[in-house]
């Protein structure tokens, strides 16, 4: 039996064969537009490349005008920013430890931000 789609997407992802990824979760998006999934694990794939960062902020908002508390989108729109906007970045992670503060993986990423928070200010 064959591998779906969102299967392939998943595996190609994992494999580092982003292209391949993108391609799988823009053909799921053609038939339901609305894909929660995909779209939630293009973002994510997107989010690998800086050059497609704003691509994936640009779906992570989109996502969280429908499911404003969705802790795994809102954990991975802060782990996106946490380079470059650190400030923005603890913004969310203080509204996800105000959901559920045992979110695993929260303090690396908040002191991820910190970190890059304090570099920048340095500057």
């Amino acid at each position: 039996m064959g591998m779906t789609f969102a299967e392939i997407g998943r595996e190609t992802e994992n494999d580092a064969a982003l292209n391949m990824a993108i391609f799988c979760y823009n053909i799921i998006l053609k038939v339901n537009p609305n894909d929660f999934e995909a779209l939630v694990n293009k973002a994510n794939v997107l989010a690998y490349d800086t050059k497609t960062c704003k691509k994936a902020l640009e779906i992570y908002d989109k996502l969280l005008k429908s499911h404003p508390d969705n802790l795994d989108v809102l954990y991975n729109k802060a782990r996106t920013l946490a380079l470059n906007e650190p400030d923005l970045a603890l913004k969310i992670i203080s509204k996800i430890k105000k959901i559920n503060s045992k979110y695993p993986d929260l303090d690396t990423l908040e002191d991820l931000c910190m970190l890059s928070n304090s570099k920048k200010h340095k500057k």
